[in-house]
């Protein structure tokens, strides 16, 4: 039985989703600051992360916090096959319903579901993806669930958001509205515990693009590719090779292994 504290987060998580429409509104002030999202370093996350959906043919894949299920429509457009599972009823009726338009019932299924406390049995799944999600549940707790359910040698692919730039936490605290009042982007603390406890291959991204790419968001919106991004990017690349520097990012790709 789970923790009452983690059963009444998961329950103020569910009412911000399914009543207050949270994820809209992330995705709105997102669609303000394009440049963050569309900036060459992340572009290249995007790269890394699509590159892991492509090659998931007659894999058997969980989509944990799946939303409105665009990643699990595209894993099963790829040859996977896909159960996708969220906390909120809207969206995983929004999920089935996209995938009966696009045909997809055969390799795609929904399901509500705390991914805290998942019925699956163990070694289900081959691999597990998310994004965004890990941020918003227990870490221990959901972390250690979803090793249960891969299959050894399994993988679990992750894009969270980091809690130690500087910036980047000024900017949340202005913005608490796009936000659930549990979440709370991986610590340096986090990332130790993760990296303890399992196998962990990561990947950083925003480190100094991610501050400078809100303001081209404003003063050259049209050019997301513009060449002051690029440069920092090139500088970030850089910087990133020191690991102490790493956890001031923006975000980290997981990728968690399950030993064989």
């Amino acid at each position: 039985m789970l923790d009452k504290n983690i059963q009444e987060r998961v329950e103020r998580e569910k009412d911000q989703h399914d009543d207050d429409a949270i994820l809209e509104r992330a995705i709105e002030l997102k669609s303000t600051f394009d440049h963050v999202l569309n900036s060459p370093t992340m572009q290249r996350a995007d790269k890394e992360e699509s590159q892991i959906y492509k090659n998931v043919k007659d894999k058997i894949v969980l989509d944990v916090g799946c939303g409105f299920g665009e990643k699990s429509i595209t894993i099963a457009q790829n040859g996977g096959v896909v159960t996708g599972i969220d906390i909120s009823e809207n969206y995983i009726r929004s999920s089935r319903q996209s995938a009966q338009e696009k045909n997809l019932n055969h390799l795609c299924s929904f399901e509500e579901m705390d991914v805290h406390n998942m019925s699956y049995k163990d070694n289900t799944f081959d691999l597990v993806i998310g994004r965004g999600i890990i941020h918003h549940l227990d870490l221990q707790v959901s972390l250690t669930e979803i090793k249960r359910v891969l299959k050894p040698g399994g993988t679990a692919i992750f894009l969270e958001p980091l809690s130690a730039n500087p910036l980047l936490k000024i900017f949340r605290v202005l913005t608490p509205s796009a936000r659930t009042v549990d979440e709370k982007p991986l610590t340096i603390r986090d990332l130790k515990w993760i990296n303890s406890n399992f196998d962990v291959y990561s990947s950083y991204y925003g480190l100094i693009t991610a501050p400078v790419a809100m303001l081209t968001s404003i003063l050259l919106r049209p050019w997301p590719n513009n060449y002051i991004l690029i440069i920092f990017d090139y500088l970030e690349n850089f910087l990133n090779k020191l690991n102490f520097i790493k956890p001031f990012n923006q975000y980290v790709l997981l990728n968690i292994k399950k030993p064989s």
